[in-house]
């Protein structure tokens, strides 16, 4: 008879506490993809109930409060000695107690508030910056301006393959030989999960879409409490704005992924996509005083290296005048 694998048996695994036995035992069980979301259910408890680092505040107390037992106290006073080896009046004792107290609680609570630096390597892109690295199991992801991207430092690559996204990244996933799912997780109710392919998510205050490029996705999200799912084929744009359920579109893939190498295009594009597209990417704020420019839409393709080469191509393009002032930028005609 195989011997089940129980909750406390993948913890111990997930702690390097099981033998080698218990380890192929494991790893026939997750190969089933019946058993894969419980594993990775588990997996995520274990990771919230055992942070890297712990502040050991019970020993310190215990510490303390021997050496506090071991100290003379008269009427509520300890007792320190001098040089001499008198003792001399201090400080109440239930102030010590206070002080003690006190920094076993901010302890505790910086330990608690770091706990999601301490679980997670974070990679960030500033304005108008893109930027490309490698992760530990051989995927490599494009972050383009403005956005983070959060990996596990515990078992990325070996239990599962999930990072978190807010902004924008090109990924291309390796496929591993167990078949291991990688996913990519949004604060907008949307989460990619794939094997191996390329494709790029965007999760922006605007909404989230997702660009498959090569292979198969599933994308799973959630519009008004309800969840479904999508498979995308490649080429296929998969956008969800605000609540409203997700749409599939064709598209030329490569022309949505221009951005890794600096290169913007615009298709009968809204003056109001691309003021958003200035504050995602550069953190400008446009301002338009006409209506009827406010109206026109946008049709080129062009390189633009920092906001400035941008903002000179726009006003080219649009043959407007394009007046900036640190942050604050103004459009007229």
């Amino acid at each position: 008879m195989i011997p089940s694998v129980t909750k406390n048996l993948l913890f111990d695994h997930f702690a390097g506490r099981t033998t080698p036995l218990q380890k192929r035992l494991i790893e026939e069980w997750s190969r089933d993809e019946a058993n894969q979301e419980t594993f990775y259910q588990w997996l995520a408890e274990w990771e919230q109930q055992a942070p890297l680092y712990l502040p050991e505040t019970d020993h310190a107390l215990h510490r303390y409060r021997q050496h506090m037992e071991n100290r003379p106290v008269v009427d509520g006073v300890v007792q320190q000695p001098d040089q001499s080896g008198h003792t001399t009046r201090n400080r109440p004792f239930w102030t010590r107690w206070l002080v003690a107290a006190s920094a076993l609680i901010l302890l505790g609570l910086t330990g608690w508030l770091y706990r999601k630096t301490l679980l997670y390597e974070s990679y960030r892109t500033d304005f108008g910056e893109t930027r490309m690295f490698e992760l530990a199991d051989g995927s490599r992801v494009t972050l383009n301006a403005n956005s983070l991207l959060q990996v596990p430092r515990i078992g990325f690559g070996n239990y599962s393959r999930e990072v978190l996204l807010q902004g924008e990244a090109y990924f291309s996933v390796v496929h591993t030989v167990d078949d291991q799912k990688f996913i990519v997780k949004t604060d907008k109710g949307v989460d990619v999960v794939v094997l191996g392919t390329e494709f790029s998510v965007y999760a922006r205050s605007r909404g989230a879409k997702v660009l498959l490029n090569k292979g198969k996705v599933q994308v799973r999200y959630e519009v008004e409490k309800k969840t479904g799912q999508v498979f995308l084929k490649p080429g296929d744009l998969l956008t969800i704005e605000g609540q409203r359920r997700p749409n599939v579109r064709t598209v030329i893939a490569r022309k949505y992924a221009a951005w890794k190498d600096h290169r913007f295009l615009f298709e009968n594009t809204k003056i109001s996509e691309l003021i958003e597209m200035l504050a995602d990417i550069y953190g400008l704020k446009v301002e338009i005083k006409s209506e009827k420019l406010a109206n026109r839409t946008l049709d080129g393709s062009f390189q633009a290296k920092n906001a400035d080469e941008f903002l000179s191509v726009i006003a080219e393009l649009l043959q407007i005048t394009v007046h900036r002032q640190g942050h604050t930028v103004l459009f007229q005609e």
